[in-house]
């Protein structure tokens, strides 16, 4: 059995991927039942809200999973991973397929991309080329 030491530190990244899952879970019931919703309802604009205030959680994970570097090669597979599953189950996602540039000039793909290579070198202790 494996035991954990004071000198074992937990790659960021499971967090950050795991705030994301739960940021996404919680808005895509909304965004369901607001597509269920007849035009005018009375509960229609307080679901649009809510979709607003769980969208806006949802981006903010999303995009600190871009930023997060992993610092193990699990870190690094498992943020791969994750972001595969989330582009095969929610493939129309504004802030990882649209153009827009959220908060850095690169689209969110190249960005992880980028960030990925640049965890991966320090992990392995290359220059980043």
């Amino acid at each position: 059995m494996l035991e954990a030491t004071q000198n074992t530190k937990i790659d960021p990244i499971f967090a950050i991927i795991d705030a994301n899952r739960k940021a996404t879970a919680a808005r895509y019931p909304i965004l369901e039942m607001i597509g269920r919703t007849r035009d005018g309802a009375p509960k229609l604009h307080a679901m649009q809200i809510a979709h607003d205030k769980a969208a806006d959680v949802e981006k903010k994970a999303t995009v600190k999973m871009r930023k997060i570097q992993p610092t193990t090669i699990a870190g690094v597979a498992a943020v791969t991973a994750y972001f595969v599953e989330y582009i095969d189950h929610y493939p129309d996602c504004p802030w990882i397929t649209d153009p827009k540039k959220w908060d850095d000039p690169y689209w969110f793909e190249h960005a992880l991309i980028r960030n990925l290579a640049a965890a991966l070198a320090k992990i392995n202790a290359l220059p980043v080329q």
